[in-house]
């Protein structure tokens, strides 16, 4: 008997969303050492299999879409092997590939060996769930391979299997905050910015992920600097990028400019635990100045009164959400939600994710220690761009996944060059 699984508020946001970006999820982890092909196939077929739409098609029905659960899938299918002489280029040339949302898998996993070093790399639908599962599953496999070296078995290792809806987001949070929550109708993917970064116009484009990295010694004096002023790595981190972006989409110092963070709505559960399953519980946190000022410090106190004032609203991310809904729940026809969704919709020009801190306990296979990492969502494409930041060992990787030309990806190393320049003036001043 075949199972059916809802599709739920974001997986069907994230399907219409394609437009944009290439709806991927994309993780690898480089290591010193080597990882047993056979025991990762074990413990990735062991999650997967408690994961039911990484095992399903998403059907795109204009009545009403859903996930039609696959159980005709073997190990073998989900991770594959191979021997490389350039580790880096082989992981992201993986890591540009795509996931139809027919195919019976939305999970592609692969090692890749060179040497004494070996990496393991992972893309996944994002109509799936969030980053904040994303790196949720990712654990739980490392989890389940170590179970298996050291005691021959995972069957202990423990996989949340529960509801996806975004109803119990209200259900988990205070109830004057859930009652408030639930009339904020207000859209809040609509900043009314159309100034785009500097993109070329050309039409030779392809997938890429561009990146720079801020050493430990920059890192540090940033975020000491930060703290001294009241400022958290986010606030300092979003200073340094608006003032690079206005600089390099040719913008003037007075513009109206704005960025828009990514936020996980697990923050107001009010026992501050994870989703009862796994699912897309994210929203947008935009922060819109009235121009960037002459200084850095001009630009980090505007910042800091557009962070903390919605700090403190216990309703931050919420927005828009009900009406989102509503346009699902007032049109039968999911075709025509759809369509009506997507002229009050607004996907952002500029956005930012700050991934945090990967910790070596979290992603250390036995026998394997990491020495770098990607993480990234989707690759965007032009005019849209993401600022993805992740920190490994007190180094902190900008990330910026976006279809584009040659020329283009000078543009774009350039503005990452302007942000380090930014927070490194930052730290020395």
């Amino acid at each position: 008997m075949k199972q059916h699984l809802k599709a739920e508020l974001w997986d069907k946001t994230q399907y219409f969303l394609s437009n944009f970006y290439d709806r991927m999820m994309h993780y690898a982890m480089f290591y010193e050492g080597d990882l047993n092909l056979e025991t990762m196939r074990d413990a990735v077929k062991y999650i997967v299999d408690r994961v039911p739409t990484l095992h399903s098609q998403y059907i795109t029905s204009f009545i009403k879409p859903y996930w039609n659960v696959r159980e005709d899938y073997t190990k073998e299918e989900l991770v594959s092997e191979e021997t490389v002489e350039d580790l880096d280029k082989a992981v992201r040339e993986f890591l540009l590939g795509e996931i139809h949302h027919l195919d019976k898998l939305q999970i592609r996993a692969k090692i890749f060996k060179c040497g004494s070093k070996c990496a393991y790399a992972c893309i996944i639908n994002h109509q799936c769930f969030d980053g904040s599962d994303f790196k949720y599953v990712q654990y739980k496999i490392v989890e389940a391979y170590n179970a298996l070296i050291k005691t021959g078995s995972c069957e202990n290792v423990e996989v949340k299997q529960g509801r996806r809806d975004f109803k119990q987001l209200y259900e988990r949070m205070e109830p004057n905050a859930a009652k408030r929550a639930k009339t904020l109708y207000n859209n809040a993917s609509k900043m009314g910015l159309k100034k785009p970064f500097k993109f070329t116009d050309d039409a030779g484009v392809s997938k890429r992920f561009i990146t720079k990295m801020i050493d430990a010694e920059t890192f540090n004096k940033m975020k000491a600097k930060g703290k001294a002023v009241g400022a958290t790595i986010n606030d300092v981190l979003l200073t340094a990028f608006f003032r690079a972006y206005v600089k390099e989409a040719g913008l003037e110092k007075t513009d109206t400019v704005g960025i828009t963070s990514m936020m996980d709505l697990r923050r107001h559960f009010a026992d501050k635990k994870s989703s009862e399953g796994c699912t897309n519980m994210t929203a947008f946190m935009p922060c819109k100045l009235d121009g960037i000022g002459e200084s850095f410090k001009d630009t980090l106190d505007k910042v800091l009164a557009n962070n903390n004032k919605q700090k403190e609203d216990d309703c931050v991310g919420l927005y828009g959400i009900p009406l989102l809904a509503l346009g699902y729940k007032l049109f039968v026809l999911d075709g025509l939600a759809t369509f009506v969704i997507k002229l009050g919709y607004e996907n952002p020009l500029v956005q930012m994710s700050n991934l945090g801190i990967v910790k070596h306990e979290d992603v250390d296979f036995e026998g394997c220690k990491v020495y770098d990492a990607y993480i990234t969502g989707a690759v965007k494409y032009k005019p849209y761009m993401q600022l993805t930041c992740l920190s490994l060992d007190g180094q902190m990787k900008l990330c910026i996944a976006e279809r584009c030309s040659d020329k283009d990806e000078k543009l774009v190393l350039d503005f990452l060059d302007d942000i380090i320049k930014e927070i490194k003036q930052f730290g020395e001043e």
